[in-house]
């Protein structure tokens, strides 16, 4: 399969962006926080997201991290339909202000376990950090 890898622009958000992505987790464990410790619980529950939820993340978390200084990469298929996405804050943070937001990092279920969510976090990591370079 080929896939295109591309930082996004403003100019590439429109309401169908997400229209064939597929975020489906079916979750048996979580961590939750637990007096100031995060202990693992088993749960059972299936996350999948709606359109309305798909056009939210394009319309106000893509579109605010973009006009913010931040990033967006996405994959897509021979069909350029987008099957995987990562999004990057700007602000930095910590003691050292050291730190930035991975705020999103997702790979649509039928395209996981092919490296496509490590090559996005490789494509991202190194904007937030003068020392690296690929």
């Amino acid at each position: 399969m080929d896939f295109c890898i591309k930082e996004l622009s403003k100019n590439d958000l429109h309401p169908d962006l997400l229209q064939n992505f597929n975020r489906y987790q079916d979750v048996h464990k979580c961590l939750r926080k637990e007096n100031n410790e995060w202990v693992l619980r088993e749960v059972s529950f299936i996350e999948q997201w709606d359109e309305d939820i798909k056009k939210d993340i394009i319309s106000v978390d893509f579109v605010n991290c973009i006009n913010s200084g931040g990033i967006v990469w996405g994959v897509f298929n021979e069909r350029n339909n987008l099957i995987a996405f990562a999004s990057l804050l700007s602000d930095f943070f910590g003691s050292e202000n050291q730190y930035l937001q991975l705020m999103q990092i997702h790979t649509s279920y039928e395209y996981r376990n092919k490296g496509i969510g490590c090559e996005l976090f490789i494509r991202i990591a190194p904007r937030g950090s003068g020392d690296w370079e690929l």
